[in-house]
């Protein structure tokens, strides 16, 4: 029931400006509109008929767009909170989160240059944690679809720098998808491409 959650989420948002529950909301509302655009995606890749693929992709657009407004809604208000007091660890995943949901959300729109300018952020927010990581690797993808394989590989080989630079002992099975020396393979793999 996404519908009536966005809803109450948007009545949250209203009516608690910039406070933690206008944050959490403006989160939830752009994964709500995020989540609501998955079932025309799938449907674009099921219909035949391509005036009804043209309707849905229209759709998802109008989804996943209000989904990107609201990321950067929560994003920049935690921004804010933080400049005044220090982030608690569920507001820093959140923000964490929203760099990365928008991310995906504009390569899903095939806004590939503004989806760069997010990871590039996350990049610099994150350059001492494992999640720099992920934000080169989705770099690199968005360069790989924008047809720039010397830029993918670049992101490839600052990954790898960021990889080097992570403590040794530090477990990157615990926050991203692979273990360091998968990392190492991964990001060889990709450089060479």
């Amino acid at each position: 029931r996404y519908g009536a959650a966005a809803v109450r989420l948007e009545e949250a948002i209203q009516r608690y400006l910039d406070t933690p529950y206008a944050i959490q909301s403006a989160y939830l509302l752009a994964e709500t509109y995020r989540e609501r655009a998955q079932k025309p995606q799938t449907r674009i890749r099921e219909s035949r008929i391509p005036s009804e693929r043209l309707l849905l992709r229209r759709q998802v657009s109008e989804l996943l767009g209000k989904a990107s407004e609201y990321y950067v809604r929560a994003r920049e208000s935690l921004i804010r909170r933080e400049e005044k007091t220090e982030l608690s660890e569920h507001e820093q995943a959140i923000l964490r989160n929203c760099y990365f949901a928008q991310g995906s959300v504009l390569f899903d729109l095939g806004r590939y240059a503004e989806a760069i300018e997010v990871y590039a952020q996350a990049t610099t927010r994150y350059q001492n944690q494992a999640t720099v990581l992920e934000a080169y690797l989705k770099i690199a993808q968005c360069y790989r679809h924008r047809n720039g394989p010397v830029l993918a590989r670049g992101a490839s080989e600052q990954a790898k720098v960021a990889l080097k630079r992570l403590p040794k002992g530090e477990p990157l099975e615990a926050t991203t998808n692979y273990a360091r020396s998968e990392w190492a393979g991964l990001l060889g793999h990709l450089s060479a491409l």
